[in-house]
């Protein structure tokens, strides 16, 4: 009888002991509650009870107490030992990150998460017969319902502190509060940025400027942080030794000035930059032209590799084959040593080549390298051909006008000798016969005629040259400003930022030279005055040595250039203006300008010369 007592006492300790795990999974928002063994009556013990919550991926799971009653912590040791529940939330890359033992009879705060996988645990080691448990409700949400996190404003005088992206943007940039001449302290600024399931998200700053070194983190901080990336909760039990879900800057840009330095990509479609100021900008700062930071981020279909598979898993370049698969190219760390890496090759929406960003890896220019070479040839083209046309009809009609004013000469000349064949036959009629004044046989009227005609032309080619000297000028201006900065940033060591960010390619030789075509505009219009014909002789044989001949050298000098960017487009490394555009493109429509200007004027001072040149009487 006692032993059957005794076998009957131990299955009912079995019993009440047993807990299986329960397995909650849902692959689409939902909400539940999840309770302690006979809540709302009291809890047995011994417990070890495990709820397991699963959703899909595109999904997170949050917790919130609704009741939470469960034995205080042991007097002795100031720990959860009768009983407690313990929370762990498995992250994305499954490491289980452990919160605190929760007992006692106050309810804790909510666990909201941006995980998908979580497990709570209620363990009981004492018997209990008044406290009641707990209730919890979970909730499966959808990732693209969790807002960015709260920002805080330390000056209300400031906007643009926090925010979000739209659904569907492939692109787009962030400033800092203020940018570019400042920034507000005691500031906590969050910026989501979210995209597609399946894509990525590449960052690239394009400038920043936070403090004077970079040892004053405190003072601000720029930090991308991996949406998903799990944090404010619990402690990891295997801490992993190659972190990368967030990426921290501090100081300027110009700590970080190796490529690739100043760039994040995800590792799925979501990311927090956030932007954390105690003080503002240093006073040594005061001034400067831009302060805070700059962005660009940009959506991204894939990462192919060298071999053209996808590292990301989504089906390499076939998968990209209604997108665009950045160029990638090399990156050396030493000319010349033959230390290079591959750089990334990002495949983006098509929607983004030409749309004036960078959206390729840093020091990749892909996507706005050729975008309006073909249309900008094709203008140049058509405006050579205008401007060659038009140079004929007005060559035409000089001609056409000399024509004519030679068939108006011969008619008068035909009248005049006419009218000597008459005055003769009047004059032998005549029985007197005294000597003619000077200038009554119509040669004087000719003469007047010529030099009537000469200064009508006179006027005509020095106000053609006045307006062409004008673009010529303008020309001039940028040229100057060009090869001026350079000269002073080599040998002087001047330095401004805007012509920093042109990033134009060193000057050549002939630059040097067409600089001085400014001699013959000041030769020329110094001859206007009182039609000096030799000052006008030395401006046209100066439009020739500064103008036309350094153009020439140019023209040839570049050929290579123009040969080679236009046998590969896609792969040529000839000098960019701004990392975008050939510049051997820019030097040819400067020649096809250049030389027109260069030749009408040559053109037109010479038939200037001619009106000036001294008039011979018959």
């Amino acid at each position: 009888m006692i032993l059957l007592i005794v076998i009957l006492h131990f299955i009912i300790i079995i019993e009440c002991s047993y807990c299986p795990i329960k397995h909650i999974h849902s692959s689409t928002p939902t909400t539940g509650f999840i309770e302690s063994p006979g809540h709302p009556s009291a809890y047995s013990a011994p417990l070890d009870c495990v709820f397991n919550i699963t959703t899909a991926a595109s999904n997170v799971i949050q917790l919130s107490f609704v009741t939470f009653d469960l034995a205080s912590k042991n007097q002795l040791s100031d720990q959860c030992l009768d009983s407690y529940l313990l929370v762990v939330v498995v992250d994305r890359h499954g490491r289980q990150h452990v919160g605190d033992r929760l007992c006692g009879n106050a309810v804790p705060s909510s666990i909201n998460t941006m995980q998908s996988w979580m497990q709570v645990q209620f363990v009981t080691t004492a018997a209990n017969n008044k406290h009641r448990g707990f209730r919890i409700q979970y909730r499966i949400l959808s990732e693209a319902a969790i807002q960015e996190p709260l920002s805080i404003l330390g000056e209300p005088m400031f906007s643009g502190c926090g925010g979000h992206s739209t659904p569907g943007q492939l692109s787009g940039e962030i400033l800092s509060p203020g940018y570019p001449s400042t920034y507000p302290k005691n500031s906590t600024c969050n910026w989501l940025i979210r995209v597609e399931a399946r894509q990525r998200i590449y960052i690239r700053i394009v400038h920043l400027h936070l403090a004077p070194t970079i040892a004053e983190c405190e003072r601000a901080s720029l930090t991308i942080i991996d949406g998903y990336k799990h944090e404010n909760f619990g402690n990891e039990r295997k801490k992993s030794t190659s972190e990368t879900s967030e990426a921290k800057f501090c100081g300027s840009q110009l700590y970080y000035s190796e490529e690739g330095m100043k760039s994040y990509l995800s590792s799925a479609n979501r990311i927090v930059v956030r932007l954390v100021t105690q003080e503002g900008p240093a006073s040594s700062m005061i001034g400067e032209e831009r302060i805070g930071f700059k962005i660009v981020w940009t959506a991204v279909e894939g990462l192919i590799g060298e071999n053209g598979i996808d590292e990301g898993g989504y089906g390499g370049e076939q998968a990209c084959k209604d997108q665009f698969v950045c160029h990638g190219g090399q990156v050396c760390v030493e000319q010349g040593h033959g230390i290079c890496a591959s750089r990334s090759r990002l495949c983006i929406h098509s929607s983004l080549v030409c749309d004036g960003i960078h959206n390729c890896v840093e020091g990749d220019f892909s996507d706005e390298q050729h975008c309006y070479s073909r249309e900008i040839i094709t203008s140049a083209a058509l405006g050579f051909s205008l401007i060659v046309l038009t140079m004929l009809i007005l060559v035409c009609c000089d001609q056409f006008r000399k024509r004519r004013r030679l068939r108006a000469l011969i008619r008068e000349r035909r009248a005049t000798e006419n009218g000597k064949c008459n005055n003769n036959n009047n004059t032998n009629a005549m029985s007197s016969r005294g000597v003619r004044a000077a200038g009554t046989d119509g040669n004087d009227f000719q003469n007047r005629q010529r030099i009537a005609q000469h200064y009508q032309e006179s006027a005509q080619y020095k106000s053609v040259l006045k307006w062409f000297f004008v673009p010529h000028f303008l020309i001039l201006v940028f040229m100057w400003l060009k090869v001026g900065s350079e000269f002073l940033r080599y040998n002087f060591g001047w330095k401004n930022a805007f012509f920093e960010r042109l990033d134009m390619p060193a000057a050549y030789p002939w630059e040097y030279v067409w600089c001085l075509s400014f001699i013959p505009i000041v030769l020329a219009l110094s001859s206007f005055q009182r039609n000096k014909l030799k000052v006008l002789h030395y401006a046209y044989y100066a439009e020739f040595i500064c103008g036309i001949f350094p153009c020439m050298i140019g023209l040839g000098g570049q050929l290579p250039e123009l040969l080679e960017y236009a046998n590969d487009m896609e792969g040529s490394n000839t000098p960019t203006f701004k990392g975008i555009f050939p510049m051997v493109i820019i030097w040819y429509i400067f020649f096809a300008v250049a030389l027109q200007i260069h030749g009408f004027s040559m053109y037109f001072m010479h038939h200037l010369a001619a009106a000036w040149a001294p008039v011979k009487r018959d």
